[in-house]
């Protein structure tokens, strides 16, 4: 109880600081002032400056804000710039909420999906191996985070060309959506 109390008064603290940086990332691109050709990688690039300058003392804040950058980052294709924001995130979630978080674990699946991206599906595949442990003991064997976790990992082996296992990932995911009440299921 203690521990859903802090969570939710972290959520409550983080919302209104979120939220008024995302504004304010936003209203950077006003044609009005920048010209009609600013990219969202211009977009990007500011707000990843201003999240290590203005945000300094709110770093839940800066992981949440680094972890949107970083995932579309990654959207477009611009990888390093995509690992430097995930990796910063995964560092304070773990600073912050301790190594074995559902907030961790996203970061672990978010970094997953980058070295996929990378082809370095080794670490692609530990890292997710690392989320999907982190799952299900937080989440439960049976939660919609475990069973995303093995869609993840079934399609990092299937490109390491581990097709047994590929197969199994997959399946186990599909048994656990369809165990889920019919209200849950993503």
């Amino acid at each position: 109880a203690a521990r859903q109390r802090d969570r939710a008064a972290a959520a409550n603290e983080q919302s209104p600081a979120t939220v008024a940086f995302l504004q304010q990332m936003l209203a950077s691109v006003d044609p009005g002032e920048r010209g009609p050709a600013v990219t969202v990688r211009e977009v990007l690039d500011e707000a990843a400056v201003r999240v290590e300058t203005e945000l300094a003392g709110q770093p839940l804040v800066q992981a949440s804000l680094r972890t949107t950058i970083g995932r579309t980052y990654l959207s477009l294709g611009l990888l390093d710039a995509s690992e430097t924001q995930l990796r910063r995130a995964l560092e304070q979630r773990r600073e912050i909420r301790g190594p074995r978080t559902r907030d961790v674990a996203y970061s672990l699946s978010d970094l997953g999906d980058l070295l996929y991206a990378r082809q370095s599906l080794d670490e692609a595949q530990a890292a997710i191996e690392q989320a999907l442990d982190i799952f299900r003991e937080v989440s439960g064997a049976s939660s919609t985070d475990t069973a995303n976790g093995l869609t993840r990992l079934g399609g990092v082996q299937w490109a390491k060309g581990e097709l047994e296992a590929a197969e199994q990932a997959p399946r186990q995911a599909l048994a656990i959506r369809r165990e889920a009440p019919a209200a849950t299921r993503a």
